[in-house]
């Protein structure tokens, strides 16, 4: 650590430094060539002593110049590294802090810190994983330090540039956030509205799963129904935040060709959640994923909540009553083969979910449609002894 220490300080000073003795040596040779062609002290640009004023002797007069610009240009460069040395590994200390999740320490550097040195803390990166101390900062500390720090920082483009940065996975501070956060009260609301409204584009950015913040925060502990979580808990009003701003992510799909709609009813999130992303981008239920699963066919394998979010879907789709999955799946084939774990009347969820999909699927011959399998529906019912 101590010589990745040395290696920055010496990085940040030779950067910092450099144009300033570009400086002084452009100066220096201006003067020199005076002093050579005049041999006049006085028309030089840097302060001499009276010896050297009332001296006529050319090569004195250059001899002096030397020395008074090797002089302060070791000073300058001297007092440039002291504070890079200083700034840097106060930059350092704060990413560790984070690390460790020091927050009383790490309050104590954003106190004191110059806004420049903040900058600069907040943005270096690990070298495990390439996570900025902000992207920490987002989903590990709380919420009053995360506001805290946002406060110290308006300005709106390094908002926008810190809020891009990406860690190894690809996840950006915005996809941290949504994923951690495990309740939206007041204060996580008002930092994911400045995190949108400081870096819109993130919403449609992709991990290297392809997943966006929204993927992520409707398979969120807040979204989802978790032990001890209801939906009551503001992530209603977050979905919505990110929806507000854009209605392209619910398009967006991941390396399995997941949409969010997709996603939440995989991992049965919140009814009205599921309901407000039907209702925002009614076409996403006709996206299929990369095996011909479309929306309908993922309610029917897994959800377990009421019929409502089906009832939605069907609204104008009812021919995705008969769309088949790559294995030649149906809805029905789907539901009937997917038994409901956890659910404390797995038996009342499927009889309802059945009633809606074979009442809409009658006329359409649903019922007698064979998978790859050469099984139909009804033969699923036998073989999973389905109520």
């Amino acid at each position: 650590m101590k010589a990745f220490k040395k290696r920055l300080v010496n990085s940040f000073a030779r950067a910092e430094n450099q144009s300033k003795i570009n400086s002084f040596e452009e100066e220096k040779q201006q003067n020199l060539q005076n002093l050579s062609s005049t041999g006049n002290c006085d028309q030089l640009n840097v302060p001499l002593t009276t010896s050297q004023e009332n001296s006529t002797n050319v090569e004195t007069g250059i001899k002096s110049v030397l020395d008074s610009y090797e002089e302060l240009e070791c000073n300058q460069v001297e007092t440039s590294l002291e504070s890079a040395s200083s700034a840097d590994a106060d930059a350092l200390d704060v990413g560790r802090s984070i690390d460790l999740c020091q927050w009383e320490v790490v309050h104590h550097f954003m106190a004191d810190m110059a806004v420049t040195t903040l900058k600069q803390a907040f943005e270096l990166p690990s070298e495990d994983t390439k996570s900025t101390p902000f992207q920490t900062l987002l989903w590990k500390a709380p919420i009053e330090l995360v506001l805290f720090f946002l406060d110290l920082l308006p300005d709106e483009e390094y908002r926008a540039s810190i809020c891009m940065n990406k860690d190894a996975d690809g996840n950006t501070g915005i996809h941290l956030f949504c994923a951690n956060c495990e309740t939206f009260g007041e204060k996580e609301l008002l930092v994911l509205e400045q995190l949108v409204e400081g870096a819109p584009a993130s919403l449609v950015a992709t991990n290297h799963e392809g997943e966006t913040p929204i993927h992520l925060l409707v398979t969120s502990k807040a979204c989802t129904k978790t032990e001890g979580a209801t939906s009551k808990n503001g992530a209603g009003k977050a979905v919505a935040i990110l929806l507000k701003e854009s209605t392209q992510q619910l398009s967006i799909q991941d390396s399995s060709g997941a949409t969010p709609l997709h996603v939440a009813l995989a991992h049965n999130t919140f009814e009205s959640i599921v309901n407000m992303l039907i209702e925002t981008l009614s076409d996403s239920c006709k996206i299929a994923d990369y095996k011909g699963m479309l929306p309908l066919h993922y309610a029917a394998a897994f959800w377990q909540s009421s019929t409502a979010p089906i009832q939605a879907m069907l609204q104008g789709h009812r021919e995705d009553l008969i769309e088949t999955t790559d294995d030649g799946d149906t809805p029905l084939h789907l539901l009937i083969s997917n038994p409901r774990e956890g659910n404390e009347n797995p038996d009342q969820n499927i009889l309802a979910l059945l009633g809606v999909l074979t009442g809409q699927a009658g006329e359409d011959g649903a019922i007698m449609i064979q998978n790859k399998e050469k099984l139909t529906p009804i033969h699923c019912c036998a073989l999973f002894d389905t109520p």
